[in-house]
């Protein structure tokens, strides 16, 4: 007798067209990705629920073993190089997908900007709203950029896991001062030490400079690196601490395609109403190119 509750679940799928087709059970399921008809990432979830999720949290792939008490590592899908992301084709992407959702996204976008603009004068510590309203935008992008349904409380889903999202807000802000003081010392302490033994001199004036710079180059190094560190965490991959550790790694294995998108996003970004879900959005489609 079969006693595995999972194993008579069944499960509704999306497709390729973006409709939803099922309910199909673990063996059907398994069936497709042996005929490839389904990929590994293809969003499954239980009919009557909005907890879509990729068919490798049910199913082991070759050689990995994983069960629904645990949670699979994701790597990116990277090999050391940027020659599989298409910067241009992912903002591409992602003015498409804003172009289907465009009322929506600009309404969750906006109103999330206005929260956290007016809540200090709500008495609520924008600290505490940062971190899940950042997860909630997380969410929506992500659920747009997979085809799924997408709605105004999207913009709330991040408080479900409020705890997460405001201890990697937190994190972010820690290593964001770090670099920031970093920067700042080098700008101060060190022209001012100098300036103190040594009086006058022309040391002095570089070390004030390169301070300078690293105060502007350094946050934005860090800003960059972990890009990727929410969207991880918002889609369950993984907890706060190797968010940041994987986005990092997708750092290092397409530094020339992510800084270039970065640049991009931030000039798209200034384009009024549309230019903020636009560059959010983008970048869902480019974390589904890396962590597929």
């Amino acid at each position: 007798m079969d006693t595995d509750p999972q194993a008579r679940t069944q499960y509704e799928i999306i497709a390729g067209d973006g409709e939803i087709y099922g309910p199909y059970s673990l063996e059907d399921l398994q069936q497709y990705l042996d005929e490839e008809r389904v990929q590994w990432d293809t969003q499954v979830r239980v009919p009557g629920t909005d907890d879509w999720m990729p068919i490798i949290r049910f199913i082991s792939p070759p050689e990995v073993e994983t069960t629904a008490a645990t949670t699979t590592e994701y790597e990116p899908s990277v090999d050391g190089g940027s020659a599989d992301i298409n910067v241009m084709d992912a903002l591409k992407k992602g003015w498409g997908i804003l172009q289907k959702n465009m009322g929506v996204a600009i309404g969750v976008f906006i109103v999330g900007g206005l929260l956290l603009s007016i809540s200090g004068c709500l008495v609520i510590p924008p600290l505490l709203l940062a971190g899940p309203m950042v997860g909630g935008l997380c969410i929506f992008s992500l659920k747009a950029t997979r085809g799924e349904y997408v709605e105004f409380g999207d913009l709330f889903k991040g408080f479900s896991n409020f705890g997460g999202f405001l201890a990697a807000f937190l994190l972010g802000s820690l290593y964001l001062g770090l670099a920031a003081l970093m920067g700042f010392a080098v700008m101060t302490l060190i022209p001012g030490s100098i300036l103190y033994f040594f009086g006058p001199t022309s040391i002095a004036g570089i070390f004030a400079i390169l301070g300078m710079v690293l105060l502007v180059v350094l946050p934005i190094y860090i800003t960059v690196r972990y890009m990727f560190a929410f969207l991880l965490l918002a889609d369950g991959r993984a907890g706060v601490g190797e968010s940041f550790k994987m986005s990092a790694a997708a750092f290092r294995e397409n530094k020339g395609a992510i800084c270039l998108f970065f640049v991009m996003s931030i000039l798209i970004s200034m384009i009024p109403i549309i230019g903020g879900p636009w560059s959010f959005i983008s970048l869902a489609v480019l974390y589904e190119e890396l962590f597929s």
